[in-house]
């Protein structure tokens, strides 16, 4: 009776250290999940960020390149309009 009862204690604390193990496993694995899940959101707010500068910085060539289309579009009537070579 004795050993059946140091086996089954044995036992015991073979399947409990391996749940304990086993639980600690799962706290890691859910502790990375959370510090990934917390880099992607860091990286969605960055990127977030950057779009109204990037929305900005689009507003100011648009204006730019509008002044050098009304430029071009001014020279091309003027090349068109000029009758003779010395007036081009």
């Amino acid at each position: 009776m004795k050993k059946t009862g140091i086996i089954i204690g044995i036992i015991l604390v073979i399947l409990g250290i391996s749940i304990g193990g086993s639980y600690n496993n799962l706290v890691g694995l859910n502790e990375m999940v959370e510090y990934r899940l917390s880099q992607i959101e860091t990286n969605l707010q960055r990127r977030a960020d950057l779009i109204p500068n990037l929305v900005a910085t689009v507003q100011g060539y648009a204006v730019h390149e509008e002044a050098i289309m009304t430029e071009i579009a001014q020279s091309r009537s003027r090349l068109i309009g000029a009758g003779s070579a010395a007036d081009k």
